[in-house]
């Protein structure tokens, strides 16, 4: 999906850091409908040296 989103004829893309960090659930932003620990999820400048 991230290919194809920066492959197709839109001037931008706009991906999910997470995806670009191909990082699991734990780094997930929002969960629909779960109250609670949403929107917790940060990143640290050292992880996108990888």
């Amino acid at each position: 999906m991230i290919r194809l989103a920066q492959t197709s004829a839109s001037p931008l893309s706009i991906i999910p850091l997470q995806d670009i960090l191909d990082l699991g659930e734990e780094a997930r932003m929002n969960v629909p409908g779960r109250k609670g620990r949403n929107w917790s999820w940060k990143f640290s400048w050292a992880e996108l040296d990888s």
